[in-house]
């Protein structure tokens, strides 16, 4: 069941309304945005929810002037704001938590907020120690548990995320703006920013947050829209009209969204695909190192992968792939020892993945279509190949995935960050798949892309791959895997199987118990 919120409460401190009227934005030949008008009042907490491409981010870029609008115009509060313009919006008391944090990585938290404040005029009116004691301010009054000389590149996710709103919260905006916020935080952290939301909510402000998930939006937002196409297909209502089913149809119109379905269990007879033998692996700055990780999955079987970020999800599936070595231990593909195999040997062998970042590790955006597409073919046996071949192989994967493009010659940056997913998905799940590690394969993917790529994973398994899941939604995990493994500080500290129950997952994934 769905948590409500509460009914809408009046704000309690001076807020400023936001309104949009005929917004509409063109980016090429391609209109992004059609003619959007909705108001949103202060002291209330609005989602915008809409399926990748249906102009959420196109949006919340107009509302803080960072995209010029072809027609339209956006007011704050009795303020008309001039298009296009960041300086104006914030000056007017607009700001943006992006949903790719824009924290220069080799800086401290109180460096950053004094190199953002720069843009107010005040660089330069704080000593070090002053700086050090408005960062520790800012922090504990947006929740976030940081020192404020804690290095950026240094931070887990979560941490990141409640660092840039208290940055957002420097310049004591009237409206405040986040992008999919809840993409890469952990149940914790999300009901931890939920409620800071409702706080600054209830003093008055104006939050706009875009959302995917349905319970996310009936767990925190007065009022709900939703985008379709470009086009506001909802107007703002209040969340106590709304129900999901309703919801939902405006978000995908009419096609139907299915539920992945359960997973069959495997055989019991059926041969193990991966095996993982008490290994030890390195880790990057921001994961811990696996550290004594066995696990096995059978041809037929979804194992999940769960846990806070950082301890040792990363570690383990660089290790499997073949990006990191091995300290200690054994990894095997279908029997065969790849513990010292190169990448390319592993994919020969049947190893697929799907990345943690789609954007860095899992294409170039800078490349056309069937340039990624085509990256890691190796020529399926041909031993030469046309670009024309390449590119009909490209236009036919990415018909069956259902991916929105122009051209396989276009940039791959210009799609949205569904499409990129539904471009990886479809290089990845294809013939001669025996072995799928998918890393967060949903995130920050709208209602029928996610049900997609779910639906996805229990067919690869019912065609008879092995398929790891590594992902902080739990209800994911509880709808497609059959057991779950919780990891943390770098070790597989519980398991769980079918039929599963959030709390004691939940309760592992922060020491607090194991199944």
């Amino acid at each position: 069941m769905i948590p409500r919120r509460s009914p809408i409460r009046p704000a309690t401190r001076d807020g400023a309304t936001l309104t949009c009227a005929g917004v509409s934005v063109d980016f090429g030949g391609f209109r992004a945005l059609s003619d959007v008008t909705a108001t949103f009042p202060a002291g209330q907490v609005h989602a915008v929810v809409g399926q990748n491409g249906a102009g959420k981010t196109t949006l919340s870029r107009v509302m803080a002037g960072l995209v010029t609008p072809a027609a339209g115009t956006v007011q704050v509060g009795d303020r008309l704001l001039p298009g296009g313009n960041v300086s104006e919006a914030r000056r007017n008391g607009v700001e943006l938590v992006h949903q790719h944090f824009a924290l220069p990585p080799d800086f401290t938290v109180a460096e950053c907020f004094e190199l953002f404040n720069g843009e107010q005029g005040t660089v330069g009116a704080f000593s070090r120690a002053g700086l050090t004691r408005r960062a520790a301010d800012l922090l504990a009054g947006a929740g976030a548990e940081v020192a404020p000389d804690a290095v950026i590149g240094r931070l887990p996710v979560e941490t990141l995320q409640a660092v840039e709103i208290a940055r957002a919260l420097a310049s004591c905006p009237k409206v405040l703006i986040l992008d999919e916020p809840t993409a890469v935080l952990p149940p914790p952290a999300m009901r931890g920013l939920f409620d800071r939301l409702r706080r600054l909510a209830a003093d008055g402000m104006c939050v706009i947050v875009v959302l995917h998930k349905m319970r996310e939006v009936f767990g925190v937002a007065d009022t709900a829209c939703a985008l379709r196409a470009g086009r506001l297909v909802l107007e703002p209502t209040p969340i106590g009209e709304l129900d999901p089913a309703t919801l939902s149809r405006a978000v995908v119109g009419d096609v139907t969204v299915e539920a992945a379905g359960t997973t069959p269990e495997p055989a019991t007879s059926a041969p193990v695909e991966l095996e993982v033998r008490e290994l030890g692996a390195r880790s990057g700055a921001h994961d811990a190192s696996a550290a004594d990780v066995s696990l096995r999955i059978r041809q037929g079987e979804i194992v999940g992968v769960a846990g806070v970020e950082g301890n040792g999800q990363r570690s383990l599936v660089e290790a499997i792939v073949g990006v990191t070595g091995v300290r200690s231990g054994s990894i095997a593909i279908g029997g065969t020892d790849v513990s010292a195999a190169p990448v390319r040997e592993r994919r020969a062998r049947g190893l697929r993945v799907i990345p943690f970042e789609r954007n860095v590790e899992g294409v170039s955006l800078s490349s056309a279509l069937w340039e990624n597409h085509a990256a890691m073919d190796g020529g399926r046996g041909a031993f030469l190949i046309t670009p024309q071949a390449l590119k009909r192989r490209c236009q036919e994967a990415l018909r069956r995935w259902k991916v929105s493009y122009r051209s396989v010659d276009q940039q791959t940056g210009n799609l949205s960050g569904g499409n990129v997913q539904k471009t990886i998905l479809a290089r990845e799940i294809t013939d001669g798949l025996r072995v799928l590690v998918a890393a967060h394969p949903t995130r920050g993917l709208d209602i029928a892309a996610a049900s997609d790529v779910r639906g996805a994973l229990v067919r690869a398994a019912e065609a008879g791959a092995a398929v790891l899941v590594v992902s902080a939604d739990l209800e994911e995990m509880f709808e497609v895997c059959h057991r779950v493994l919780v990891m943390l500080g770098g070790r597989v500290v519980a398991t769980f199987e079918r039929p599963f129950d959030a709390e004691p997952v939940g309760a592992a994934m922060v020491g607090g118990g194991g199944g």
